[in-house]
């Protein structure tokens, strides 16, 4: 099982990425467990410390207040070790994304053919008939 956490600041984009994430992994395994949500970075570090066990992946904006993704991405590798895949939802260059230790881009608008791909790179496949 495995658990995502979202992190985008624009609340129906949020939920449509949520959306797409359940739609998508209803035909893979591994199974998810649950999708945390959360508004910034700040509050996707509260998020993180209270269930960091269970989280897997995190899909996370970059331009965000009063924590960006830069920034949330370089507290969890840093100060909570997190070892995670994280998915950055935007438009940024691969130097920063590679500087940010992020570990897979995705360009916006953000769709659920892309999400499926990604997915299926990192080791989820579609679920026996």
């Amino acid at each position: 099982m495995a658990n995502v956490l979202v992190v985008e600041d624009e609340p129906l984009l949020r939920e449509t990425i949520v959306d797409m994430i359940k739609i998508t992994t209803s035909k893979l395994v591994p199974a998810l467990e649950e999708i945390l949500e959360a508004n910034n970075g700040q509050e996707a570090l509260e998020v993180f410390r209270t269930n960091k066990d269970k989280i897997s992946i995190i899909f996370t904006d970059i331009n965000m207040n009063p924590v960006d993704g830069y920034e949330l991405v370089r507290i969890l590798r840093e100060k909570e070790n997190y070892k995670g895949i994280v998915f950055y939802m935007s438009a940024c260059s691969a130097s920063d994304c590679e500087k940010a230790e992020m570990t897979y881009r995705i360009d916006k608008p953000v769709g659920i053919k892309t999400i499926k791909e990604m997915l299926l790179k990192i080791g989820f496949s579609y679920a026996p008939v």
